[in-house]
C-alpha cells in the first residue's frame, strides 16, 4: 500500500465515523411525479462523490445531442451507453487528483472545521482529487 492509498483510507474511515455513519432507516426518500421523455438517473456515492450535478448534465447533454433528442423514447441500450459514460467519467475523475470533487469540496470543509484552531494541520491533510469507491449507474427513460 503506498503512502497516499494509508492516507487517503485514514481520512475517509475517519470521516466515515464521524460524519457519514447512517444507517439505511436514515436514508433520505423522495417521491418525483415524472413524465414521459424524463430521464432518471440514479447512482452510488461513487458517482456523487466524484462528479458534480453540472458535470452529470453536460454528459446527458452531450448524449442527448448526439442521440438526436426527437428520438423519444430512446431505448434499453441507449440507457445502457449514457450509464457507461457515466461510470466512466466518475471512474476517471476517482483517481485523479489534480481535478475538484465533490468529495474534496465535502471532506476539506469538514477537516477545515475539525482543525479550526490549527491551520497548518487543516492544511497537511485536505483531500486533493477524487474518491475511490464503487461506481454504480442506472439510467431509465420515461416513456
Amino acid at each position: 500500500m503506498t503512502m497516499r492509498e494509508k492516507v487517503d483510507t485514514n481520512k475517509i474511515k475517519d470521516i466515515k465515523n464521524q460524519f457519514w455513519s447512517d444507517s439505511p432507516s436514515q436514508a433520505d426518500t423522495y417521491e418525483l411525479r415524472v413524465m414521459e421523455g424524463d430521464i432518471c438517473i440514479l447512482g452510488t456515492d461513487g458517482l456523487f462523490d466524484n462528479l458534480y450535478l453540472d458535470d452529470i448534465l453536460d454528459i446527458v447533454d452531450q448524449f442527448m445531442t448526439a442521440t438526436s433528442k426527437s428520438r423519444l423514447p430512446l431505448t434499453r441500450t441507449q440507457a445502457n451507453y449514457l450509464a457507461q459514460r457515466l461510470s466512466k467519467a466518475a471512474r476517471t475523475r476517482s483517481k485523479s487528483v489534480n481535478t475538484v470533487s465533490p468529495f474534496q469540496t465535502k471532506c476539506n470543509e469538514f477537516l477545515t472545521q475539525s482543525h479550526a484552531s490549527n491551520s497548518s494541520d487543516a492544511e497537511s491533510e485536505l483531500w486533493k482529487g477524487g474518491k475511490r469507491d464503487d461506481i454504480g449507474v442506472v439510467v431509465a427513460f420515461i416513456s
